[in-house]
């Protein structure tokens, strides 16, 4: 990856980190345990 990145880019990068972690405990509880994992997970 460049070191000159667009904004977008960067943006999307940015976000990243925080979109893998796992599905909040009341998620599980409203769904009826359907939902188990976070199907966006990474590694």
């Amino acid at each position: 990856m460049s070191s000159h990145k667009t904004f977008t880019i960067e943006r999307f990068l940015g976000q990243k980190p925080k979109e893998n972690r796992p599905i909040p405990q009341w998620t599980q509880m409203k769904t009826g345990n359907k939902t188990r994992y976070s199907s966006k997970r990474r590694h």
